[in-house]
């Protein structure tokens, strides 16, 4: 239970709450944010303001008051399928990050996310676990959002939660075992269980907020491997293990989002865990397009559900022929040449560019399967190399500048 030296912080967070109810409208009218898997901590946050003579820590007056850590949640408002996950004890490296996002009708989404958590005041960014205990930062989306724009209205807040004492001193921090959903006092002294909202010079934004009242469940989750996969000449053997249950017999379903799932090809839908606990699918790429990505989720009922992030990694098989020889008069406009592509669907000059020879010779992309050529006014029997790609092919053309009124004659 914290003592009554914690109110002079609370206090900092009362003096600028104010302000930020005059901004909460811009960021607060659906705010849109991708909602992960409904996450193995349940329950609510508590921002609170000051301490009571009792010594709780109530917010009641200035407080941000409650914020959901699950849409599972009795009285969270429905529709919206999000949630916290905090990772196993067992947990080593990125596998120890948290996910996902919790609700404040007051403040809107709390991200615990890794991609935005960059920039953060101190240490290291990310929502992690270590051990017992939570570590790192998470950070209201809302005001992340209005720092983004050209002309910021936060107030000069940066949204930031920290979750631990940065200092060292261990003032405060969130333990995972004491997230037990009792109040602070309720069953004696239940250690630490408070983040703090601070910008980076250590002034309070919202104050205190108190863990102690959500609940952290070891849930049975899915563990997919690997986590992200890059798909060139060979599939992708994605693996999917069921963690803290009996996986016998469980039947994983599997399914691809993001931007362009038409571009991956999964040789089952689902799979049935085997005696040694977890099964296989086999991951393809639907053509040689260079660069695309999607999402590949193993989910079940009953289960959390895992993801893994892939990419297309792999050129398009083409082949590309161009003029040997291409000439350009001093000072002209730009002029163009055809190159002939075929191969693979996806088949297209991608580049035109100056390989090597005079600078005054200027090389670009034209329309369709086109390069461009252009030569400076004073530039006289000037030559260049112009290279031309598709795909994993390419070739050559010799660029030649022919002076104005010349004329080739025979000696």
């Amino acid at each position: 239970m914290k003592n009554r030296k914690a109110s002079k912080f609370f206090l900092q967070g009362r003096k600028v709450f104010f302000t930020l109810a005059l901004f909460i409208l811009v960021f607060a009218v659906a705010n849109v944010v991708k909602i992960e898997a409904a996450g193995n901590v349940f329950g609510w946050l508590w921002g609170g303001s000051e301490e009571s003579e009792d010594g709780w820590i109530d917010g009641d007056e200035t407080g941000v008051g409650w914020i959901s850590m699950n849409g599972d949640n009795p009285g969270a408002p429905g529709g919206v399928d999000y949630g916290v996950t905090i990772p196993p004890s067992d947990c080593s490296g990125e596998g120890c990050n948290l996910s996902g996002y919790a609700w404040s009708e007051n403040i809107g989404w709390i991200s615990f996310n890794e991609g935005d958590l960059s920039g953060c005041p101190s240490g290291e960014c990310n929502a992690r676990r270590e051990n017992d205990f939570l570590k790192g930062w998470a950070r209201i989306t809302g005001i992340q959002y209005e720092l983004e724009k050209p002309v910021p209205n936060s107030g000069g807040w940066q949204g930031w939660i920290s979750l631990d004492d940065k200092s060292g001193t261990g003032k405060y921090g969130v333990q995972i075992s004491k997230m037990d959903g009792k109040r602070p006092g309720e069953a004696g002294d239940l250690g630490p269980t408070y983040a703090w909202s601070a910008s980076s010079n250590g002034v309070g934004e919202l104050g205190w907020i108190d863990f102690g009242r959500a609940k952290y469940s070891i849930f049975p989750y899915i563990e997919l491997t690997p986590k992200s996969f890059f798909l060139e000449d060979a599939p992708q053997i994605l693996r999917a293990e069921i963690k803290e249950a009996d996986p016998s017999g469980q039947r994983i379903t599997f399914s691809k989002s993001g931007e362009n799932p038409e571009k991956f090809n999964l040789n089952f839908d689902y799979c049935i865990i085997n005696e040694s606990g977890y099964c296989n699918i086999d991951v393809t790429a639907n053509d040689r397009s260079f660069n695309f990505t999607t999402r590949i989720t193993a989910s079940s009922p009953g289960f959390i559900s895992d993801f893994s992030d892939g990419t297309i990694n792999k050129l398009s098989v083409c082949t590309i022929n161009c003029p040997e020889v291409f000439t350009v008069f001093p000072g002209d406009e730009w002029r163009s040449y055809e190159c002939t592509v075929v191969g693979d669907l996806d088949c297209k000059l991608d580049t035109c560019s100056h390989l090597s020879g005079s600078s005054k010779i200027y090389i670009q992309k034209g329309d369709g399967n086109t390069c461009e050529v252009k030569a400076d006014i004073d530039s006289r029997y000037d030559t260049a190399v112009s290279r031309a790609t598709a795909g994993s092919a390419s070739d050559t053309t010799d660029i030649k500048v022919q002076p104005l009124g010349w004329i080739e004659t025979n000696p």
